[in-house]
């Protein structure tokens, strides 16, 4: 009779949470930064004036990530250097709950609002308002 292989245990999904309600708000920005950059990828990041609002649940298991995120609105670019100094070919899926948001990538803007969607490609520089 042949055995079938056991089944390797799996790890526990990293599960990060972050949340800037108990940041000093003169550090929020950079901490929010710090935080999109550590789980995400790296972006250069421009701040309203009252950046007030960033938090966010995510999960991550086997190279998939998924995370809810809540924030004052922002401006995002990622830039080619960024892309050479993390090396991640991923896509991700961008699916906003409150207002609209303006995505630039490959010479075309589109707005995305609600019950829409847009997929981003993290391997080409790309911009998010």
């Amino acid at each position: 009779m042949r055995e079938t292989p056991r089944m390797a245990a799996q790890t526990a999904p990293k599960t990060p949470r972050f949340d800037l309600q108990d940041v000093d708000p003169g550090r929020r920005a950079k901490a929010w930064s710090d935080a999109l950059n550590e789980y995400f990828f790296r972006y250069d990041v421009e701040y309203p004036t009252e950046f007030r609002i960033g938090e966010f649940d995510g999960v991550a298991a086997d190279g998939l990530r998924l995370a809810t995120m809540t924030a004052d609105p922002i401006h995002v670019e990622r830039h080619a250097s960024h892309i050479a100094a993390d090396q991640i070919d991923a896509y991700f899926l961008i699916l906003p709950r409150g207002g609209d948001i303006l995505f630039r990538q490959r010479g075309h803007e589109v707005k995305v609002g609600g019950g829409q969607f847009t997929f981003v490609s993290t391997t080409e520089p790309y911009g998010l308002s």
